[in-house]
Order: structure tokens, then sequence, then C-alpha cells
């Protein structure tokens, strides 16, 4: 319970934070004509805040699902590790106790991030397309996908936001842990407010730097049958391979990295946030269930 609390509360902090940066680069990676200069004249600033409150509201089943998911499944595989002797209980600086952890991480946060994709899948698409203006509220965009799309609207993408965000979330959440497990070796104690937010950052910058192409191709495929007035059916990009092969054809190589500098400025502070308040509030919860627990068994005496 204390997971899902704490998922939906950091993750709805920090989506609504960093939404104008995510809005900037949603809009860079799916309109060609547009520029980051352009959208911070001040005519424009309203236009990167659109869809925050939808957004506040939609983030909080995907915080509650992923990290629920995510440290249930963490557990299982873990206990599971133990009892098969892949990883010992003992002296975990071993290389190939590190190697299996790592793994295990990486495996839980995939896992969260499916099941919490066909949860939220539809939240992806809802959100994308007010941010970039194809729908200027949560209710006219849920008609309007509907109406164009049906069911099936709401999962356009779903392949190429898979594609994207496995990878992104399991490699980032590895990158944190691993991170922490050095702090933590060479400091010999636990992280800090401040350190979690600093390790996040650096976990989910270089994780950016490495999958962006893979985030352009699931936004542009995401996008594309609301912008161009079509259904998704006879939307351009036929999947990954064919929006990978067209944009690098029409639009050059750079454009798979187009939106990187705000995708950075979204993405970084989300993740180090989220990451931060996640670790903060379950710390906080934990203590306030040990000391009630210790106030307990010495009344008891």
């Amino acid at each position: 319970l204390e997971s899902m609390v704490c998922g939906a509360v950091s993750r709805s902090i920090s989506q609504t934070l960093v939404h104008p940066a995510n809005v900037m680069k949603v809009i860079l990676q799916s309109d060609k004509t547009a520029s980051a200069r352009s959208l911070m004249q001040r005519h424009n600033l309203q236009r990167l805040t659109q869809g925050a409150g939808a957004q506040l509201v939609l983030s909080l089943p995907q915080g509650a699902v992923n990290f629920a998911v995510l440290e249930a499944t963490r557990k299982v595989l873990g206990d599971l590790a133990r009892k098969t002797k892949l990883l010992p209980n003992g002296d975990k600086t071993k290389a190939a106790n590190d190697v299996v952890t790592a793994c295990l991480d990486f495996v839980s946060s995939a896992a969260s991030t499916v099941c919490c994709l066909v949860v939220t899948g539809p939240i992806t698409v809802i959100g994308d397309n007010i941010m970039i203006g194809n729908y200027n509220n949560l209710l006219a965009a849920v008609s309007g996908i509907a109406a164009q799309g049906g069911i099936e609207g709401f999962y356009a993408g779903w392949r190429p936001q898979l594609a994207a965000k496995v990878p992104s979330y399991a490699v980032t959440w590895m990158f944190f842990q691993r991170l922490k497990e050095i702090h933590n070796a060479v400091f010999d104690r636990s992280l800090s407010n401040t350190e979690n937010l600093a390790i996040g950052s650096l976990a989910s910058g270089a994780t950016v730097c490495i999958l962006m192409p893979l985030d352009t191709i699931k936004t542009k495929v995401v996008t594309q049958a609301a912008r161009q007035g079509a259904s998704a059916a006879a939307a351009p990009y036929l999947g990954i391979h064919d929006a990978a092969v067209r944009i690098i054809q029409e639009e050059g190589p750079a454009a798979l990295y187009r939106g990187l500098s705000p995708r950075l400025a979204s993405v970084v502070p989300f993740v180090a946030l989220q990451f931060a308040v996640y670790e903060a509030m379950k710390k906080h919860i934990l203590e306030h269930a040990d000391a009630a627990s210790t106030s307990k068994k010495d009344s008891s005496r």
C-alpha cells in the first residue's frame, strides 16, 4: 500500500512541475516547423501549460501502478533468486551478485512498465494530443480520440510506447539502484534527499541520451492521426521501423534527437523529483511504522 501511495504522490508532483518542458519536447518532436525559441515567446507561454490539470490527475494512477508492481515484482524475484542460490545471502560486493541484482532491478522495472502501459497507455495518448494542441482539454481529447479510432485510438502507438518506455524506465531504475549501492559502499550511510535528487538526475540524463530516438519515434506515431485529421488506420507511419526509416530519409538522422534539450529539461528533474519524493515518503512511512510498532510493544510489557 505504501508503494502505491508514495508512487502516486511522487509521480503527480514531479509530472506537474516539469509539464511545460515536456509540452515543448512533444511539440518539437511532432511538429518539424516548431522551434524552442518561438515556443518561449510570451504569446506561446500559455501553450506550454496546456493539459497541466489533466496531467496532474492522470499521473496518479500511473505512479501508483508503476511502483506497486515494481516493488512487488522485485521482492518476488529477489526471493526466488535467493532460493535458487542465484543470489546467495552474504557478501553483496561480489561481481556476480552485482550483475544478478542489476538484472533483477531491470526486469522488475520492465515488468512494472508493461503492466503500467496496459492500464495507462491511453493516458499518454490523451496527454500528448492535448500538449501539441490537437485538443484543448481532457474531455475534448477523450471524445475526439474515441470518435476517430474507438477504443483502439487510445492505444495508438502502443508498440512504440512499449519500445520506448520499457527500456527507458528499466535502464533508469537500474542505474539509480547501482548508483545508490556505490554511494552506500563509499560513504557507508543511506542517501539524503539531495543526494537522491543528484543520483536520479545522473541516471535519467544518461538514459535519455541513449534512448532519445525511440522516444521521438513513439511521439510521432502516437500523435500523427489526430494531427493530420486522419484515422489511426490511415496514418502514414506503419510502425516503429517504418517511422524510423522515414524520419531519417525525410528529415535526416538529427531529427531523431529533435527536442533533446527540452527532453532533458523535462525528464531529468522529473525522474530526480519522483525518485527523491518516493524515497523520502517511503522512508518516513517506514520510520513511522517502526516507531508505532516499538511503542506498541513497550506499552504491552
